[in-house]
């Protein structure tokens, strides 16, 4: 499964869903701002050059050079599959996890938990955990275990073992009702659509890298097929949000019934 962390500004006090709202909401002032786009581009630099340090192997980043986008810079550890995009008023660290306990999967987690502080801490935003509807506590669970209600956080932020505090998040106060999927919103699943797209990408070219070289084992295939299934999971995504958006109604106007 494909596991994303999402992270967004927000006051102390501020409840998840006015937080997401906020973040998500449509902004071309923003988008065309000039001095935000450099900041944002300087934002990611920094998290890139520290990213160096805590994910294996070489990183393959983009960063935007024009306004008009909401997408400051983005990139995707080839080894690992952990990609991270920096947007106008958040940021998402995903990755591509398995249940199969191990040391492997142990290293994963612990790069991710870094990559989340780091770019909690360049950004100043808090960790939000879509699949669990509230603040990210630094537990990364499976598929089988994760409930079907946002689960109270501790108010403790992330474990003291090298991940971000989420400061003032108060989100114990939360209720499941208030708090908004973000997966929902068109712009969120076309940010998801886009880094499966890209983390699919990724994988599909080590895996094809593998069988050029003699080397298509258990492995290989395994990888070229968690890597298919991101694509096509992207594309989908990238539907639901283009039908979405379409059926959106206009400002000002009543939506058929």
């Amino acid at each position: 499964m494909t596991y994303d962390i999402t992270l967004y500004p927000r006051r102390p006090g501020q409840d998840w869903a006015e937080a997401i709202d906020a973040a998500e909401a449509d902004d071309e002032t923003l988008a065309a701002d000039e001095g935000a786009l450099a900041t944002g581009v300087d934002t990611f630099r920094r998290i890139e050059g520290r990213l160096r340090d805590v994910l294996d192997g070489p990183l393959d980043s983009w960063t935007a050079e024009e306004t008009g986008g909401d997408v400051y810079g983005e990139l995707t550890a080839t080894e690992t599959g952990i990609a991270v995009e920096l947007f106008d008023r958040s940021a998402e660290v995903s990755f591509t996890d398995t249940n199969e306990d191990g040391d492997e999967r142990a290293e994963l987690h612990r790069q991710v938990l870094r990559t989340v502080e780091v770019v909690a801490k360049e950004t100043g935003y808090v960790a939000y955990d879509p699949q669990t509807g509230d603040a990210f506590d630094g537990v990364i669970r499976d598929a089988s275990t994760l409930p079907a209600e946002g689960i109270p956080a501790d108010g403790t932020g992330m474990p003291e073992d090298g991940t971000a505090q989420p400061d003032g998040s108060e989100s114990g106060t939360d209720t499941a009702a208030e708090r908004p999927d973000p997966r929902r919103n068109p712009a969120s699943l076309r940010r998801r659509g886009w880094i499966y797209l890209l983390l699919g990408a990724v994988l599909v070219a080590l895996a094809g890298r593998q069988f050029g070289d003699g080397g298509g084992g258990i492995f290989t295939i395994v990888l070229m097929v968690i890597g298919v299934l991101d694509v096509l999971g992207g594309l989908f995504l990238l539907s639901v949000a283009k039908r979405m958006a379409d059926s959106s109604p206009v400002e000002g106007q009543t939506p058929d019934p």
